[in-house]
């Protein structure tokens, strides 16, 4: 079969070639669409593709002239957002794959996409779904990691356009907007209500079977359930047997880790869990996140010190 691992990125970021490395530890092609190849050169990866070689397409003209900003982000970020699933669509077509791995740049892979589709049995699209209620306005879903066919990732694209074309859904964004107590609209509410219309077809990427799991998110103890999984320092817990990451649910049995989701500030985290072979650089960002990662400790101590000292200085 014609598959491959694709990661799609806006710009350099040091964290970058740590995420290639570990994709490719455990897979054999990692391609990497971006812009400002002259930055993106300096990496080691299987393929790069300008992400403008695919701006002239008619799907992503057409949702450049719908796009409407709901979102605290800014107006160029939450648009590359959405525009990232226009160009793996026509990435895929170009190439003819039959599956394509997305991750987002912060996420360290550690399997096979070979396995990851044996165990989870997927036909259409996978991705990440927290358990929720449609009557709290949470509507997330999220593709950080995410599996697709051309079918089901075309299928995708015309429903984001549908999205913000259809009154019907123009008015659910906003009503989701109105309503929730944070964040604005953004992809991961388009992919929540994208799962909602293709629920039979979609697998949970969230769902634990044989022990297996991907991470939704390492800042959280949360994953498909609320607070499933044991922390340390407001993180999940983290741990490696023979080279494999594991979390512990709350139960305290080991869970195996697929991926790790490093988002936001945990970025700082990537070189420490990391297993992708070392070199010069991951030595340099190793001591990065070293240093980093110490910072947030020290902070998160001082934080739970000061916590009990200002509720008695308010009293």
């Amino acid at each position: 079969m014609n598959n491959e691992i694709v990661l799609i990125h806006n710009n350099y970021s040091w964290y970058l070639q740590f995420t290639i490395n570990n994709a490719k530890f455990y897979n054999n092609i990692i391609t990497l669409l971006g812009n400002n190849l002259n930055n993106l050169q300096k990496l080691k990866v299987d393929k790069i593709i300008d992400l403008s070689k695919y701006s002239d397409s008619e799907k992503i003209i057409l949702f450049k002239k719908l796009y409407f900003h709901l979102s605290p982000n800014s107006y160029d970020y939450e648009l590359f957002c959405f525009l990232r699933w226009f160009y793996l669509f026509e990435y895929v077509k170009e190439y003819n794959l039959d599956y394509v791995l997305y991750i987002d740049s912060d996420y360290l892979l550690f399997d096979n996409l070979n396995n990851i589709l044996n165990l989870t049995k997927i036909n259409y699209a996978a991705f990440s779904i927290p358990k929720q209620s449609y009557s709290t306005y949470y509507w997330t879903a999220s593709g950080h990691v995410s599996i697709w066919t051309k079918e089901s990732l075309e299928d995708f694209c015309n429903f984001i356009i549908r999205a913000y074309s259809e009154i019907s859904y123009i008015d659910k964004l906003k009503e989701k907007f109105n309503n929730s107590c944070s964040g604005g609209i953004c992809d991961m509410t388009v992919f929540y209500l994208f799962y909602l219309e293709k629920e039979s077809l979609i697998t949970n990427l969230l769902n634990i079977s044989n022990s297996y799991t991907h991470d939704h998110n390492i800042n959280s103890s949360d994953n498909y359930l609320p607070k499933q999984f044991c922390t340390l320092f407001d993180i999940k817990f983290v741990f490696f047997y023979k080279g494999i990451p594991y979390f512990l649910d709350n139960r305290k049995n080991k869970i195996q880790a697929g991926g790790i989701h490093c988002q936001g500030t945990s970025k700082i985290l990537i070189p420490l869990l990391y297993k992708g072979g070392k070199n010069l650089l991951f030595y340099k960002y190793y001591l990065y996140g070293l240093i980093h990662f110490i910072k947030y400790i020290s902070i998160y101590v001082i934080k739970k010190i000061l916590r009990p000292i200002k509720r008695i200085l308010i009293k």
